[in-house]
């Protein structure tokens, strides 16, 4: 029996002017930087769409694109910060509602390389980079080496990367926890160094000891995984090892991007959100996030307005859905619920099923014969 919450918030009607077109999708979002305060330079990159800029006095963004149904990655760049990105599937008629705060900050270091082959090394707290670079095939000069890092315990909890919705090769939901997320960019010129002899450079990853709880006992079977921008999934890879005294996984970064320290969940579970207006009609591309204290969940409603969102078991966590309005305004709602031992997955079914029935901004989201007055539907 599903359970009912009437969200106190006026929501948007998520089809603003030419929405209904039978080719496109709506992607419209909000930027801000760890403070909640707005980017001046953010900017957001759609895969086939071109790049725009978010309004810098509020950071709204909002374009159409044409549609084709695959994964596609949503990256935003702002000065200073390492990219964020969403992951979507923008099939036809969909209206995507991103909320993306900017909580990783950017360190780096320039290295001058002056011989056939060099040293180098950079760090920022809880991640750094070691190696040698080769001025063959390139200009002797600096290196750019720029670290940003992410730690499920001592970051903001309003701004952590939203790893929860994490796919492999095949599409399907990894059953894992992040740990620790560092980002790694090693330039020359704007352009990728080419890694030492296939290998990569020697890199770091550090995390803060979580106690007794079961979200963080190091071990050989944590994973390393490389996010792979293109496909919008999450590529299993080979660490060198982990140390359990210092806390430090060390692996071989041999490309630009995001590497992810992560363990398996002991207690995988999902939960089924259904999101609607009151006359039953579902609501797509609205953002809902999971997070309890050292997990975090994230999925988008499909075109019937479902979304299933994948984490640890046995929690109570905070449930955030957020949309954007006509207006192009976020809207935030926050809820708890206690997320049950019991194991599901979004393949084969979540023990736990909750609807949303967002209240009515015009009568075209009331059932016939009801006018919507002040949200609420009414004869």
């Amino acid at each position: 029996m599903k359970t009912r919450y009437v969200l106190g918030f006026i929501a948007g009607l998520l089809l603003f002017a030419g929405c209904g077109s039978d080719t496109g999708f709506w992607v419209n979002g909000v930027i801000e930087a760890h403070k909640g305060f707005p980017l001046d330079q953010a900017v957001v990159e759609i895969p086939g769409c071109g790049n725009l800029t978010a309004n810098p006095n509020n950071g709204i963004f909002y374009t159409k694109c044409d549609a084709d149904n695959s994964l596609m990655t949503v990256f935003i760049h702002a000065p200073g910060y390492a990219p964020a990105f969403r992951v979507i599937r923008p099939d036809t008629g969909m209206n995507y509602s991103l909320f993306v705060p900017m909580g990783m900050k950017l360190q780096t270091t320039q290295v001058d390389v002056t011989g056939p082959e060099q040293e180098i090394t950079a760090s920022t707290t809880g991640f750094n980079v070691n190696g040698k670079a080769s001025a063959f095939g390139m200009e002797p000069g600096k290196i750019d080496i720029s670290l940003a890092y992410w730690d499920c315990v001592f970051m903001d909890k309003a701004v952590k990367p939203f790893f929860g919705d994490m796919l492999d090769e095949n599409g399907n939901h990894l059953k894992v926890l992040p740990i620790a997320i560092g980002y790694v960019a090693i330039t020359q010129n704007g352009s990728p160094v080419k890694v030492r002899n296939g290998q990569g450079f020697n890199a770091v990853l550090t995390s803060a000891d979580l106690g007794t709880t079961n979200v963080n006992s190091w071990s050989t079977k944590d994973k390393l995984y490389y996010f792979d921008k293109s496909r919008g999934v999450f590529i299993e890879k080979k660490f060198l090892s982990i140390n359990q005294n210092e806390l430090a996984m060390r692996f071989a970064a041999d490309a630009t991007g995001f590497w992810v320290w992560a363990k398996p969940m002991v207690h995988p579970s999902c939960t089924q959100v259904q999101l609607s207006f009151p006359n039953g009609k579902g609501i797509n591309g609205v953002q809902v996030d999971m997070d309890a204290k050292y997990i975090t969940g994230q999925a988008f409603s499909d075109a019937t307005g479902t979304a299933c969102v994948e984490s640890e078991g046995g929690y109570v966590v905070k449930m955030t859905a957020r949309i954007v309005n006509k207006s192009h305004v976020l809207i935030t709602h926050r809820d708890t619920l206690s997320f049950p031992v019991k194991q599901g997955s979004c393949e084969t079914g979540c023990p736990t099923r909750v609807t949303l029935t967002f209240q009515c901004q015009d009568d075209s989201d009331c059932m016939s014969g009801y006018q919507c007055l002040d949200g609420l539907c009414k004869k």
